[in-house]
């Protein structure tokens, strides 16, 4: 850091790591900013940016002009930015000063983008770029000679590594960059430097115990961590929100609370499962021979979630004694759960139902903001786990245990980000023991030690959270409420 005093942007006094975002990229000409939600990634990247003398493009989850990315470039660069909406939406020429496309769509609209940025000289920014960790972007096969040909899969990856190379300069910016291995860095750096980190393969098996099998390889574990941490630190910004505490981060209480119910699968909720796409047959072989296809996994799991419901409209009953202004965000699998919570819920306290097909989502966000309270904000993580500003609820509550960690992180940042509105936030992860949590918490844990290489702190909040949803780690302030169900 060059400057301890204190320096704004727009109507904000920037955080110590947002001034190093600019520091970082005025020398590299790149920026890996990895930091935990809700820390002001977006503002810290928009002050970077300023050193660009050109049009920025930014690929991001939702494209809107009253979203976070839309907000932000008004209120810091007096500004407006232009939205690719459609398949069909042109390249503006020239490119303005911003221009924002949806991972979505970026397989359509990135072929017309590429010409125009490399005749622009436009930085590109990659937020949430673990979208991107894909690193298959070329099919291989065979020609009538028996020679080897690579083909563009013209996918997501491969246009976001075209737009890369047509950039002039880059941003890459995530809370969490390897939801399942330490593989998923390679296509996100070859975002930030193309070229310089190699051949997936290679960097693979540097980074990871490869081993071949008879399908080829597999990569698994880490090493080579410190090797990894001193290539990446020219280029990185990591910012906890343990580092952001003067930006209003609250205090997050985390627990696992075991609720009421019948581990055992009954034939009607098999029946249930199913929901149409898979036989009762197929559902019962996987019970009985504890293999399970990952569909048939999927269909047990969210009936899981759907088992919870009597007993958490309980455990909601009774924290409306402790918490009278109750503001929960609380996580489900699929969009039927939503309604049905929704509908179980409403008789005891106000609710906000939101999942992928919900028309003016901003609008319920801001009808959560409003409302005093008790309210329950029940949704899909797919729906809201990212890009939703929700940092007035005091409870996050995972009725759906997610597969990876970088989900745990997005998640729960919708309430642990700067400027909440509550002091604490309660963490809880409501699980029935002996059921299938057992098995996904299984899925999830497993992936701990690969992907918490990078940063030791990063490695004890991991050890601590495993050691939760394990039930090994135990606060005497949570087992009351715990308790509350024998």
């Amino acid at each position: 850091m060059t400057s301890h005093s204190p320096v704004k942007f727009g109507p904000y006094t920037l955080a110590p790591h947002q001034v190093q975002y600019r520091e970082v990229f005025r020398t590299q000409k790149c920026l890996f900013a990895y930091g935990d939600a809700g820390v002001g990634k977006t503002v810290g990247l928009l002050y970077a940016a300023q050193e660009h003398k050109g049009p920025v493009v930014v690929v991001s989850r939702s494209a809107a002009q009253n979203g976070v990315w839309g907000r932000e470039i008004r209120l810091t660069c007096n500004t407006s930015m232009h939205v690719l909406e459609s398949r069909n939406s042109p390249a503006p020429s020239p490119l303005p000063a911003f221009t924002f496309i949806s991972w979505a769509l970026l397989p359509y609209v990135a072929p017309q983008m590429v010409e125009a940025m490399r005749r622009d000289n436009a930085l590109i920014i990659f937020d949430e770029s673990h979208r991107g960790k894909n690193h298959k972007r070329y099919r291989v096969s065979l020609d009538q000679e028996g020679k080897t040909c690579f083909a563009p899969t013209f996918d997501t990856p491969y246009w976001a590594s075209q737009l890369s190379r047509a950039a002039t300069s880059r941003m890459v910016a995530t809370a969490w960059p390897m939801p399942n291995s330490v593989t998923e860095l390679w296509a996100q750096l070859d975002l930030m430097q193309p070229g310089k980190w190699g051949k997936y393969r290679d960097f693979a098996a540097l980074y990871t115990d490869a081993r071949r099998t008879e399908y080829g390889f597999v990569y698994e574990g880490r090493r080579n961590m410190p090797r990894l941490k001193a290539l990446l630190a020219p280029v990185m910004v990591r910012t906890r929100a343990s580092d952001a505490v003067s930006m209003g981060f609250p205090s997050v209480i985390t627990s696992r609370v075991d609720l009421p119910g019948v581990a055992k699968l009954t034939q009607a909720a098999i029946k249930r499962a199913g929901f149409g796409k898979l036989s009762e047959e197929a559902i019962l072989a996987g019970v009985n021979s504890g293999v399970y296809t990952s569909s048939t996994l999927e269909a047990l799991l969210a009936e899981n979630v759907a088992r919870k419901f009597p007993a958490f409209k309980r455990y909601i009953g009774d924290l409306l004694d402790d918490f009278a202004r109750l503001k929960a965000i609380v996580y489900v699998t699929r969009v039927d759960h939503v309604e049905d919570l929704c509908e179980s819920m409403s008789k005891i306290v106000d609710v906000i139902g939101v999942h992928a097909s919900t028309p003016d989502r901003d609008g319920k966000r801001d009808a959560f903001w409003a409302h005093p309270g008790p309210c329950l904000y029940i949704c899909t993580g797919q729906s809201e786990g990212e890009s939703a500003n929700l940092q007035c609820a005091s409870h996050v509550f995972f009725l759906h245990l997610p597969y990876t960690v970088a989900e745990i992180i997005q998640w729960r940042g919708r309430a642990v980000r700067a400027g909440a509105t509550t002091a604490t936030v309660w963490e809880e992860y409501l699980m029935i023991e002996g059921a299938l949590d057992t098995r996904l918490m299984a899925i999830l844990l497993g992936k701990i030690d690969s992907v918490s290489g990078l940063n030791e702190d990063d490695a004890a909040f991991l050890a601590g959270l495993s050691d939760t949803i394990e039930g090994i780690k135990k606060d005497a302030n949570l087992l009351a409420l715990s308790e509350r169900f024998g």
